[in-house]
């Protein structure tokens, strides 16, 4: 069943939206799937179209939920958070996107602070590795009933930038793998496995308030 999803994830259709129950998205899922078996790739592709926002999303969790998510997002401004709203003069970035197929999720790939101030200092710096832990950046997935992220101490894993930047236009993409944690209270955890990708262009600044 985790290869079936694995395997979905590598299909592309970045035209639009598409999820794993799309048939486009399947009719390619063969070909590209015998090219991972081939060089040891299992994981979700990390080829975007030049200048398109999108992003790859693999979950499975403790509860026995799987799903492949691949989204294209360029034209919806709202799924981005870059500026200074309360924070001025540092800036943030993250990127959240609520869906409803294949199933109920929201789903965050957060950079905290890359613009810092005296106050508030910068949390990515630029193009590296970033283990999972309670600082950023990070990944976060909401899949009822739970929310799991990886700042959560004891999560396992890596978010690895592979382009950065600050300005309007620059591209911000990687890929990350790992275990995450549900946000509940007392010592049992529960966990989700993600592989995701992403590419992000920046949009326009939010204004200082």
């Amino acid at each position: 069943m985790r290869r079936a999803a694995v395997a979905l994830a590598l299909a592309l259709g970045l035209g639009g939206a598409a999820c794993d129950g799309d048939a486009e998205g399947r009719a390619d899922t063969a070909e590209q799937d015998a090219a991972g078996d081939a060089t040891g790739d299992t994981g979700p592709s990390t080829e975007f179209a030049e200048g398109r926002s999108a992003y790859r999303l693999v979950i499975t969790t403790e509860l026995g939920q799987s799903h492949t998510v691949e989204w294209d997002i360029t034209d919806d401004p709202t799924a981005f958070a870059f500026g200074s709203t309360h924070i001025a003069p540092a800036v943030s970035f993250g990127m959240t996107h609520n869906i409803n197929e294949p199933a109920t999720m929201a789903i965050g790939v957060n950079f905290g602070i890359v613009v810092g101030s005296d106050a508030h200092p910068v949390q990515t710096d630029g193009v590296g590795t970033y283990p999972f832990g309670v600082a950023a950046p990070g990944v976060e997935v909401f899949l009822n009933p739970l929310q799991y992220r990886s700042r959560i101490a004891g999560s396992e894993g890596t978010l690895v930038v592979t382009a950065f930047g600050t300005e309007p236009g620059d591209v911000v993409a990687g890929h990350f793998e790992g275990r995450i944690l549900a946000d509940v209270d007392g010592p049992s955890k529960k966990w989700a496995d993600v592989q995701g990708a992403f590419q992000f262009i920046l949009p326009e600044r939010q204004q200082g308030q």
